[in-house]
């Protein structure tokens, strides 16, 4: 049920933003700058959706960055629409991952029965990938684990962007780049030995998943009937490439982003501002 305070919400808009969360169907991006409302249009949107459609909270998704974002949604949500609110999928990127690969484990082949990689795991598979191998490049002498943090970093940041070793190593212009994507696939290769998985390969393997079964694919499709993005401009190339999947159903999804093209905070996951410019070309 629609509250009061959605008509005092809604009429506090402009027309550009009322516009925006009237909009139903169809790909709609919203790009405005910090401290003007976008999380406000994204709730009013959701509240209008299920007010005007015959649509179930739980075939609306809405993703976001952080677990505090996703609670200040979720709480004015429920101040829009009452109990409803609850019901609505609202996720990180990360959290909704992981909840497929807890709902669907026989879909995660690889990771299925696993568990989270520490930083230690981590460091400890290096380690031993460094210890056992001769290396020329990464590993030098007097220092052997010198580049054990940079390794890391290189190889979160290549699973942001959905590259695999594969990719790596056909791309590599040097030996040293060639000598990581070796390294690369031994890590990959250390981590499903030790059904572990990391905090990127949520994202990953739910990539793989959906492009390796279709029926998985098609029920999440159906499902999600709507998807929202809060500040979009943050996502990166693996993240985006999850949304394109489940959006793929149609030339025109109903998939509605907000963000800001100036503002890219989430530097450190390998977000890039190319996947929210890739909306515009996309759907034009």
């Amino acid at each position: 049920m629609i509250s009061p305070s959605f008509k005092k919400e809604f009429d506090s808009l402009n027309p550009e933003q009322k516009q925006a969360a009237e909009t139903i169907d169809g790909p709609v991006m919203v790009v405005a700058g910090p401290g003007t409302g976008k999380t406000q249009i994204l709730t009013l949107r959701i509240a209008n959706i299920l007010a005007k459609t015959d649509t179930n909270p739980d075939n609306i998704l809405s993703l976001t960055f952080t677990e505090a974002a996703a609670a200040n949604m979720r709480r004015r949500l429920t101040r829009l629409i009452g109990t409803s609110g609850y019901y609505v999928n609202i996720h990180t990127f990360h959290g909704f991952c992981h909840k497929l690969i807890r709902e669907y484990p026989e879909n995660f082949p690889r990771i299925i029965g696993g568990t989270a990689a520490t930083p230690a795991d981590q460091i400890g598979l290096v380690r031993k990938i460094i210890d056992s191998n001769k290396l020329k490049y990464l590993k030098p002498f007097g220092h052997k684990y010198y580049y054990i943090p940079e390794i890391l970093k290189s190889v979160r940041q290549l699973k942001n962007e959905n590259i695999d070793p594969a990719q790596l190593k056909k791309i590599a212009n040097s030996p040293k780049i060639a000598e990581l994507a070796w390294i690369y696939q031994k890590y990959a290769q250390g981590l499903v030995q030790k059904k572990k998985y990391d905090f990127e390969d949520m994202i990953l393997e739910t990539v793989n998943a959906l492009r390796l079964n279709k029926n998985f694919l098609l029920d999440l499709q159906e499902k999600h009937q709507y998807i929202l993005v809060d500040e979009h401009q943050d996502t990166n190339g693996a993240q985006n490439k999850v949304l394109e999947l489940l959006a793929g159903y149609d030339p025109n999804p109903n998939l509605f982003v907000v963000g800001d093209e100036k503002q890219a905070i989430f530097r450190f996951q390998g977000a890039s501002l190319e996947n929210f410019l890739y909306f515009k070309r996309k759907f034009p």
